[in-house]
């Protein structure tokens, strides 16, 4: 009975520390991360303008998804309206992911603090890494690169029907020297 109960409850700490799954499934949209209020959520055109002069802010962003993180679900590209590259959105402490793949083109509705950064190049080969890029590709990225930037408390993503968030979870997937910015002393 003893062995019994330290199954069941080893269990249930691998389940609630496993992959994230969608919190909640809405209408047309998924849920992930911290349940949040869409209601008044900005154009991304919008709060580039909103960020003019500011270091950060914190806002509810309509987006549409470039690419997601394909090893654990802790970023996401997203159109950059003014066509200067991507701009990049972490999943905050990496406390959540979403789903690994079929989301491109889809929208998504962010909260989260938007911010600028200067991501290293450790770190965008991490993300080129992430985002299955060629060693070729990798060994390219010779210049750290300025992005604006999002740390999302939650996200909702509209139309995904794919597998669930996070399929290859956190767990093995490295993330030392990855923190988003948070050493660059932004308070996010």
């Amino acid at each position: 009975m003893k062995y019994l109960f330290f199954a069941c409850t080893a269990v249930l700490a691998l389940v609630a520390c496993g992959p994230s799954t969608p919190a909640e499934k809405t209408d047309d949209y998924t849920r992930y991360g911290a349940e949040f209020d869409s209601t008044g959520a900005i154009a991304m055109t919008d709060l580039i303008a909103s960020m003019s002069g500011q270091d950060s802010i914190d806002a509810v962003v309509k987006c549409t998804i470039v690419q997601t993180c394909t090893k654990a679900g802790c970023w996401m590209d997203v159109e950059n309206p003014s066509g200067d590259g991507s701009i990049k959105v972490f999943m905050k402490d990496h406390a959540f992911g979403v789903p690994l793949s079929e989301c491109a083109g889809l929208m998504a509705i962010v909260k989260g603090k938007a911010y600028f950064d200067t991501l290293s190049v450790a770190d965008l080969q991490h993300l080129a890494e992430d985002a299955k890029k060629t060693p070729e590709e990798i060994a390219l990225i010779t210049e750290p690169r300025p992005v604006l930037a999002l740390e999302a408390a939650g996200v909702m993503i509209k139309g995904y029907k794919g597998a669930p968030a996070g399929e290859a979870g956190h767990e093995g997937h490295d993330h030392e020297g990855h923190d988003h910015g948070s050493e660059a002393g932004h308070s996010h």
